[in-house]
Parts: structure tokens; sequence; C-alpha cells
């Protein structure tokens, strides 16, 4: 008989040989490979914050913080750019936000400077919200600087940007990250039930046949049954670590 020790290492050496060598098992897991990567890049395009390349004014002081902006990310290497888009008047400046969702609109109220998207906050992350910042703090030194006998804490006032939103958040963001996270969790959930009934079916498979009474001439059945579960649970665990190894590289690819 083959020695206690080595026995359960040998059968779970040969479950994973078998699966590895079925084609039903290959296909299954390219098959979830792909719908879990899918998912992934779906979701990474949904949760990005795209940076945003039109600017709408409604004067000229703010026309002249997006060029300054503009001459910043050029001076700094970077491709992204803004454009400036002038509207007559708030109304207007609502209605170029509402027909482009790539579009911010700039203006100044009660001394301070916003930055406002549509329906979503602008990312403050993004190259082009970093430069609109920088460019504000450079206006508001200089107009400060025009103000005699101000001290240090009136000249740094109104030099922070603040982005919002011009319609309120109805709830969509927060929903589809809801209901995204409820689908992996299932998935997740299905991937482990899945992978249990696969170590229950190869543990019982060979009782059904008189394959059994074979091995077990040569390997004790505890031997037999923790060499199963041992392979068969390498095999899911490194299923599991594949698909979730692919889905970060696939999100890290997408943003």
């Amino acid at each position: 008989m083959t020695n206690t020790s080595s026995a359960w290492r040998l059968v779970a050496s040969r479950e994973v040989d078998v699966k590895l060598r079925d084609k039903g098992f290959i296909i299954s897991m390219i098959i979830t490979v792909l719908l879990i990567v899918a998912i992934s890049v779906v979701l990474s395009i949904i949760s990005s914050k795209h940076d945003h390349d039109s600017v709408v004014v409604t004067d000229d002081k703010a026309a002249a913080i997006v060029k300054v902006a503009q001459q910043d990310l050029a001076a700094r290497g970077s491709t992204d750019k803004t454009e400036v888009v002038r509207a007559a008047d708030e109304a207007e400046a609502h209605r170029e936000l509402q027909n482009d969702d790539n579009m911010v609109y700039l203006h100044q109220k009660d001394g301070q400077w916003h930055l406002d998207g549509y329906d979503k906050t602008p990312s403050a992350d993004g190259s082009s919200t970093g430069a609109m910042e920088r460019a504000v703090a450079v206006a508001a030194v200089a107009d400060n600087a025009k103000v005699a006998g101000v001290d240090a804490s009136t000249m740094t006032k109104g030099m922070s940007l603040q982005t919002g939103q011009v319609r309120p958040s109805d709830g969509t963001s927060e929903a589809v990250g809801y209901i995204l996270a409820i689908v992996f969790s299932v998935l997740f959930m299905m991937s482990a039930i899945y992978y249990g009934v696969m170590i229950a079916n190869s543990v019982v498979e060979e009782k059904q046949s008189r394959i059994v009474e074979i091995l077990l001439t040569g390997v004790r059945a505890r031997q037999l049954l923790i060499g199963k579960i041992v392979g068969n649970t390498v095999l899911a665990v490194g299923q599991l670590i594949i698909i979730c190894g692919l889905s970060m590289l696939a999100v890290s690819f997408s943003q």
C-alpha cells in the first residue's frame, strides 16, 4: 500500500492534473474570467470621473483664469486642454452644461470661485481641475494685492476653488454602485457554491463505479478523501486568485 504520508499528496496531484486537462473545466474558467473582467471594466468606466475639456464662462475674468490654466497645463507637459465657451448669463451656462456632460461652469459667487458640473461634481484629481485651482489662486493673490493695508489672511482669501454640480444628485451613482456590489457578491457566492459542489462531486464520483475498489487497494480511504479535498481546494483557491487578479488588472488599465 502506498506510503500514508505521501498518498494524499499523490491523490491531490492527480486531481489537479485531471481537472487541468478537462476541456469543460478550462472553457468554464475562461468564460468566468472574461465575464468578471468585462464587469470590472464596465464598473470602472461607469464610476470613473472624466476630466473636462470645455469650460463655460460668463465674464472676462473667468475666461482669463481658464487661459492661465491652459498655460499651466502646457507648461507641465499635459495633453489635456481647456477650451473657453462663452455664455451670456448663468441660465445659458446651465443650458450648455445640460447639453454636454464633459463641460463645466467656472464662475464667482460671493467672493468664492466655483467649478460646477451639471449632474456630477468635477473630479478634484483631474489635471484640468488642478490647473484651474492654481489659476484661481494666482488671480486671487493678484486681486488681493491691489487692496491697500491688507493682512496675510486677507491676501489668501478666496484662493480655493470649490467644486459642485448644478443639478442636485438623484442618487443614481450610489444606486449603480449598490447594484454592482450585490452583483459581485452574488457572483462570488455562486463561485463558492460551484467550487463546493465540485469538491463534493469529486469526492463521491468514483464511488459510482468500481474504480474506488481499485484505488482502495493502494490508498487508504481517508488518504483518498483528503487528497481529493486538498486537490480541488487548491484548484478553487487558484481560480479565485486568478479571477481577482485579472479583475484588478482590468480596472487599472481602464482608468
